[in-house]
C-alpha cells in the first residue's frame, strides 16, 4: 500500500474533523429536541397536576359541608343522648346512696379531702380502710381521666391528674401520721399488759417485749409494721407472711431499737408516662426508722420526747451507714391478677430513684421469680420503692388487628399484641374482654366497663395498651400525623356498621409516615368471621390529614419503596362515605350515614383514641 502524502493525511484529518463536528451537531440538535420534549412533557404534567390539585381543592372545599353536616349531626345526637344518660345516672346514684364524693364536683372532692386530712385514724385498720375509700375515688377519677384523654380535653386531663396526685399524697401522709402516732405511744405496743403478765406465770417477766407486729390489708394496700426493741446477732429475716412480703433486716439495724414499715400499694404512683418502664403488681416500699426513747414515769406524769413528723420519720438507709455493707434479700408476691408471660425468661425488678424520677435496674442482684408461687426475690444494698417492671411497649406496636360489627350497635375488635391476643366487644357505653383463656384475666372476662376502666385494669394486670406520643421512639416507629389519625377514627366509627376494617402491612412503611392505611370490605351480614377471606376480598384505604382515598398497595408485596397511587376511576374525598360512593351498595352507603346508634359510635371512638391502633400498628 503506497505511503500517504502529507496532503492526503491533512485532507483525511480534515474530513474526520468535519464528520466529528457533524455528529456533535446532530447530537446537540437531538439533545435539544429531547430537552424541549422533556420540558414540554413536564410542563404538561405540571399543568395536569395543578389542574388535578385545583380540582381536588375545589372538591374538598365543597365537601366540607358534608364534614360539617356530619359533625353537627353527631354533636346534636350526642348532646341529646348525654342529657338522657345524665338523668338516668343521677337517679341511679340517688337510689344507690353512694357515700363517695362526686369526682366531677370539685366542691365534693375538696370537702372529702379536707375532712380526711383533718381526721385522725385510731388504728392501722381504720387507716387502711380510709385509704381504701380514697382509692375508690381515685378509680372514678381515672375513669374520668381516660374519658378526657379520649375526648382530647387537656384541661380535664390536668384536673384529674391533680386530684389523683393529691389523694395519693394524702394517703402517704396518713401512713406517716399512723407511724408517728405509734412511735409517740410506743409503750402501748412494747409494754406487756397486766392480763398478759398473768399468763406468764412461772416465767421471768420483763416489762418490755422484744418486738411487736401490726398488719392490715385490703385489695389496694398492704401495710406491715414491726417494732424491734431487742438486740440480735447476725441478720434477721422479717416475714409478713399474710402480706406476702419478707426481707432481711440489715445487720447494723439488728443491734438497734427500730421500727420497720413495709407498705405495698397496688397502683403505680411513681412512674410517669415518659418513663420507659411501668410497675406491674404494685409498688413495695420498705423503710426503717429509729424507735424513740421509752417514756418515763414521774409521779403522776408521763414524760415523753415529742418529735416533729420530719424528725420522727427520718428513714435510715444501711447503704449510708459506712463500714462493711452486706446486701439483704427482699421478696414479695406478685398478685394473682398479674399476667406473667410464660415465654419471658428475664425478670426486671427495679428501684425508684426519687432524685432522678425514674426506675433503675442497677444495684439489684440475684433477681429471681418463681412462676408457681409468684414470688419475686432479689438482693439489694439499699432500701427504696421496689417493683416488678415491664417496658411500656411490651405489647405494641400491635402486630395486627381487625374490627367489625356483629350487630348494628355492637362491634368486636381483635388485637394481636407482641405477646398476647385480646378480643374486645364494644357496645353503647361499654367495652368488655371476651374469649380470654388466661386465668389471670378471668376477673375481667365478660364484664362491661367503660373503655378507660377496662384498659386501666389491663394495665394492673401487666398489659399496657395506652400508648402516647413519647412511645413512638421507644417502640422504634415513626410518629403518624395526628390529624390523619383523627380523620381515620371518625370515618371508621361511622362506617363500621357496614364495613369491616383490618390492619395493613405497610401502614408503618417510611414512605407512608404521614398517612394511615387500613384494609376494608363490606360486611352487611354482620359476620364476625368471613367464610371466604382472601387478599383480593379487601381493598386499601388511606387517610391524609385532610382527605382519604382508595390506594394500590397490597400486603402481598414483598417490598414497598414507592409512592402510593390512586387507582384509575378513584379520587380523594373529604370523608370515607364519599370515597365509597362509586364502590359500595346503596345499603352500605345508607348505613355509613346513619348516626342513630350514637352511644355506640362515641364509645368506639373513645376506645380507638386511647388504643391508637392506627398509629401503633
Amino acid at each position: 500500500m503506497p505511503k500517504k502524502t502529507k496532503k492526503e493525511k491533512e485532507e483525511e484529518k480534515k474530513r474526520a474533523e468535519e464528520e466529528r463536528l457533524k455528529l456533535e451537531e446532530e447530537q446537540r440538535i437531538k439533545d435539544e429536541e429531547e430537552r424541549k420534549q422533556r420540558e414540554e412533557e413536564e410542563r404538561i404534567k405540571r399543568e395536569l397536576e395543578e389542574k388535578i390539585r385545583q380540582e381536588e381543592l375545589a372538591r374538598l372545599e365543597e365537601e366540607q359541608t358534608k364534614v360539617i353536616e356530619r359533625s353537627n349531626t353527631i354533636s346534636r345526637l350526642t348532646v341529646e343522648s348525654e342529657e338522657r344518660k345524665e338523668e338516668g345516672d343521677e337517679w341511679d346514684k340517688h337510689i344507690s346512696c353512694d357515700p363517695l364524693p362526686d369526682p366531677e364536683n370539685e366542691t365534693d372532692l375538696t370537702s372529702f379531702l379536707t375532712l380526711w386530712e383533718q381526721g385522725k385514724d385510731k388504728d392501722i385498720n381504720e387507716c387502711i380502710e380510709n385509704c381504701r375509700i380514697a382509692e375508690e375515688v381515685v378509680m372514678k377519677l381515672k375513669s374520668l381521666y381516660f374519658d378526657a384523654v379520649s375526648e382530647l380535653k387537656t384541661d380535664n386531663i390536668e384536673w384529674c391528674y391533680y386530684y389523683i396526685s393529691k389523694l395519693k399524697k394524702t394517703c402517704a401522709l396518713k401512713f406517716d401520721q399512723l407511724t408517728k402516732n405509734i412511735m409517740e405511744n410506743i409503750e402501748s405496743y412494747l409494754l406487756y399488759t397486766e392480763e398478759e403478765k398473768k399468763k406468764m406465770t412461772g416465767k421471768k417477766i420483763e416489762n418490755i417485749r422484744d418486738q411487736f407486729e401490726l398488719e392490715a390489708r385490703n385489695e389496694y394496700f398492704k401495710i406491715g409494721i414491726r417494732g424491734n426493741h431487742s438486740n440480735f446477732s447476725g441478720t434477721e429475716m422479717l416475714k409478713h407472711e399474710s402480706l406476702g412480703i419478707s426481707n432481711e433486716v440489715p445487720r447494723i439495724f439488728c443491734k438497734q431499737s427500730n421500727l420497720q414499715r413495709s407498705v405495698w400499694i397496688s397502683n403505680d404512683i411513681t412512674s410517669s408516662e415518659k418513663s420507659p418502664y411501668f410497675a406491674v403488681g404494685g409498688v413495695l416500699r420498705i423503710e426503717i426508722f429509729s424507735l424513740p426513747e421509752m417514756p418515763k414515769k414521774h409521779r403522776n406524769w408521763i414524760i415523753r420526747k415529742v418529735q416533729d413528723e420530719e424528725e420522727a420519720l427520718q428513714a435510715k438507709n444501711f447503704s449510708d451507714s459506712g463500714g462493711n455493707i452486706e446486701s439483704i434479700t427482699v421478696s414479695f408476691t406478685i398478685p394473682e391478677y398479674v399476667w406473667i408471660d410464660e415465654g419471658r425468661e428475664d425478670v426486671e425488678v427495679g428501684w425508684w430513684n426519687e432524685e432522678a424520677k425514674e426506675w433503675q435496674l442497677d444495684n439489684l442482684e440475684e433477681v429471681k421469680i418463681n412462676k408457681t408461687t409468684r414470688e419475686v426475690s432479689f438482693k439489694t444494698l439499699q432500701l427504696a420503692p421496689f417493683a416488678y417492671l415491664q417496658s411500656r411497649c411490651s405489647d405494641f406496636p400491635y402486630v395486627s388487628w381487625k374490627l367489625r360489627c356483629i350487630q348494628p350497635d355492637v362491634a368486636v375488635l381483635d388485637i394481636q399484641t407482641k405477646r398476647i391476643k385480646l378480643v374486645f366487644e364494644i357496645g353503647a357505653d361499654y367495652c368488655k374482654l371476651i374469649d380470654i383463656k388466661e386465668s389471670e384475666l378471668q376477673r375481667l372476662a365478660n364484664k362491661e366497663m367503660t373503655p378507660g376502666i377496662l384498659l386501666k385494669e389491663l394495665i394492673s394486670s401487666g398489659i399496657l395498651l395506652v400508648p402516647n406520643d413519647d412511645d413512638f421512639e421507644l417502640a422504634g416507629i415513626s410518629p403518624k400525623d395526628k390529624d390523619a389519625e383523627e380523620r381515620a377514627i371518625w370515618d371508621v366509627v361511622t362506617s363500621v356498621n357496614a364495613y369491616a376494617f383490618r390492619s395493613a402491612k405497610w401502614n408503618h412503611n417510611p414512605a407512608l409516615k404521614d398517612n394511615i392505611v387500613v384494609k376494608i370490605r363490606e360486611n352487611l351480614e354482620y359476620d364476625r368471621e368471613f367464610f371466604e377471606d382472601y387478599e383480593p376480598d379487601w381493598r386499601y384505604i388511606m387517610w391524609w390529614n385532610n382527605k382519604c382515598s382508595f390506594v394500590d398497595c397490597i400486603d402481598t408485596d414483598e417490598n414497598f419503596d414507592r409512592e402510593v397511587n390512586i387507582p384509575e376511576g378513584n379520587e380523594t374525598h373529604a370523608i370515607l362515605s364519599l370515597t365509597l360512593m362509586n364502590n359500595a351498595t346503596d345499603e352500605a352507603l345508607e348505613r355509613c350515614n346513619d348516626y342513630t346508634h350514637i352511644r355506640f359510635i362515641q364509645t368506639l371512638k373513645k376506645f380507638l383514641r386511647i388504643l391508637r391502633i392506627f398509629s401503633f400498628s
